[in-house]
């Protein structure tokens, strides 16, 4: 019996022990629950305000994708012509309102230069008013935009069919087509699709910008997709690929060059071939001369458009892409230290032209280029 009783008293005496033992284990789990609880709420409130902020932003994307950007002043209007009319459809007119705008919308890109952009999916037919043949409408899509003086923009048609651009100043109600300009003499507002024209207005401030869509006369609905920039001046060569082309490209000079008469001081004119870009800019060099009675300071006048590299270097010349222009070569040739007059150098830089003169390395006074600082 006394075995018996020790062997009972020994495990009584642990027991106490081991409930202990198992208090503090289920204690333990007790708190560990708690803690995964409350992980839970937290992971739960931090889910939930991620998704908040995601739909949020989504929905701040959406209404700059709709109301468009600060530089198209966050407004397009969309009406349909009726062709054979020139009647405005009833109830054709949006401000994105239904049923426009399921299908257009202004996508600013990425790029910050890009002022303007819209589309209108053709896969989408349900858009048109009843009473339009979509055989035989215009669209007109109108927006207001700051444009600055003597900044090169340039309009750039990816539709399917051609469109007509008109530039309204909104102070003083002018109509500005001929400041669209596809190079030459030739002041043109139709634009026909993958075409690049480049422009210039002639005062800053706000103006009206209609663009007139007409279809193609095909079986599907056209897809609008134009742009708007407003390239830098460049001083690199990759924004002179990006913006002004690439000579190499075999259609190069067909959509990127053109023929401008400049006055010769001896008589008749110089023919200068060159980039689009800068023709308008030669003519205001051209003129300020003229103007101040100081254009028989340019005496010859050597060339523009070369396709070729620079000489004694592994890189394109400026020449390739019809964007410099050399004068007075035999006065001021390259290596000379002499100066081309000032009236003609300041002529030039106030039309965004960069002087061979002021280079630090092997000086090339004859030469201008449409440059920030020389390339």
């Amino acid at each position: 019996m006394k075995k018996i009783d020790n062997t009972h008293s020994k495990y009584c005496h642990k027991l106490p022990s081991q409930y202990g033992r198992l208090r503090l284990i289920e204690s333990r789990n007790s708190k560990r629950k708690h803690q995964l609880a409350r992980r839970r709420v937290v992971f739960s409130f931090l889910s939930s305000l991620i998704l908040t902020v995601v739909i949020l932003l989504s929905g701040i994307q959406l209404f700059n994708m709709i109301a468009g950007s600060q530089g198209a002043m966050q407004k397009w209007d969309v009406q349909f012509i009726n062709v054979a009319t020139t009647e405005i459809e009833s109830d054709s007119s949006s401000y994105f309102g239904q049923p426009v705008a399921n299908i257009v919308a202004l996508s600013p890109r990425n790029d910050k230069r890009s002022l303007l952009r819209f589309y209108a999916n053709s896969e989408v037919k349900t858009f048109l008013p009843r009473e339009v043949n979509k055989d035989s409408f215009a669209m007109l899509a109108s927006t207001q935009i700051r444009l600055k003086a003597d900044e090169i923009y340039i309009w750039e048609n990816h539709s399917t069919g051609w469109v007509e651009i008109e530039i309204i100043n909104t102070e003083t109600a002018e109509s500005n087509p001929y400041l669209i300009w596809d190079g030459g003499k030739k002041r043109d507002r139709f634009i026909t699709p993958e075409k690049k024209v480049f422009f210039e207005v002639q005062d800053s401030g706000v103006y009206d910008i209609n663009v007139y869509y007409f279809n193609n006369k095909n079986d599907s609905l056209p897809i609008i997709d134009i742009d708007l920039e407003n390239p830098p001046i460049p001083d690199s060569y990759e924004q002179l690929y990006q913006y002004y082309g690439n000579p190499l490209d075999p259609d190069f000079v067909t959509n990127y060059i053109t023929i401008v008469g400049l006055k010769n001081p001896n008589g008749g004119e110089w023919e200068v071939e060159c980039h689009k870009a800068i023709v308008q800019r030669l003519r205001q060099v051209w003129e300020d001369l003229i103007s101040r009675d100081k254009l028989h300071l340019i005496q010859t006048y050597n060339g523009c458009l070369n396709i070729r590299m620079k000489r004694g270097k592994n890189e394109p010349s400026v020449h390739s892409w019809g964007l410099a222009i050399d004068i007075n070569a035999k006065q001021y040739p390259m290596g000379s230290v002499e100066q081309q007059p000032e009236a003609i150098t300041n002529a030039f830089k106030k039309q965004g032209f960069s002087w061979g003169g002021h280079w630090k390395s092997r000086k090339d006074p004859m030469h201008y280029e449409f440059s920030v600082a020389g390339i």
